[in-house]
């Protein structure tokens, strides 16, 4: 009885242990509290970004050239972007950042399939990353190699043809769904949980429409805990389970 008891009461401090831990997510370099919001999804990570066109020279501009006209696009062109999370679920670079300066993000090769037509224009495909970045902070000089050199934090692609990018002479706006692929913290982002079964929902916004602008966006999804720290905590209560029924 002694030794239900003992066990009864480990099991309630292990338990209360690991809600404690779960409170805050540490992976990769990054800790964030999954409890911040009270919405569905429990990771929210505001950002501040530069978007623009790269030609692909299929059009009257010449390949690479970054641009912001849509009145220029061709079939083949991309859109481009890049920026840093400047909070994730209420903590700034500072507090979220265990072993770097910020994270950083980019994406890339969402391609231009139709100029003209109902919703145009049209894209596909698309990549993205976050990155773990050590080195100096990015600033308004700062380049989309800057935002991409540093460890893989998450590995992204579109998830099909949900996305939309408008660059108009007022507001330039892009929403897209992403899905996990791989990065360090694959594992605690890959739910499928929101539309289209993506792990992420991306939205932002620039007003002026232009390459020197910086416009402001969100990331949206959900995280889990490693699945090591969950095996863990199974295992440890399965011993003192198999403890008690020996000594019983």
């Amino acid at each position: 009885m002694n030794l239900l008891k003992t066990f009864a009461a480990a099991s309630a401090i292990a338990i209360a242990s690991f809600a404690a831990d779960a409170s805050q997510i540490q992976s990769g370099g990054i800790t964030w509290d999954p409890d911040y919001t009270s919405f569905d999804t429990d990771f929210f990570a505001a950002a501040k970004y530069k978007q623009y066109y790269v030609a692909s020279g299929n059009g009257s501009l010449p390949a690479g050239t970054i641009f912001d006209n849509t009145a220029d696009l061709a079939i083949g062109d991309k859109v481009q972007g890049f920026g840093v999370i400047n909070e994730l679920n209420g903590q700034n670079a500072g507090q979220y950042c265990v072993t770097c300066t910020q994270l950083t993000f980019s994406y890339t090769d969402f391609f231009v399939t139709a100029t003209t037509g109902a919703g145009a224009p049209l894209f596909t495909g698309g990549t993205a990353g976050f990155y773990v970045n050590d080195g100096a902070a990015l600033n308004g000089s700062s380049t989309y190699a800057d935002a991409s050199n540093g460890t893989l934090w998450l590995d992204l692609v579109s998830s099909s043809a949900a996305h939309d990018f408008d660059n108009g002479s007022v507001v330039d706006t892009t929403n897209t769904y992403l899905d996990v692929v791989g990065g360090l913290v694959a594992s605690n982002f890959d739910t499928n949980t929101l539309d289209f079964g993506a792990d992420l929902a991306f939205s932002g916004s620039i007003h002026g429409a232009s390459t020197s602008q910086v416009g402001t966006a969100h990331f949206v999804g959900n995280s889990i805990p490693e699945p090591t720290s969950l095996a863990i905590f199974g295992l440890g209560l399965l011993g003192l389970a198999g403890a008690a029924r020996r000594k019983a």
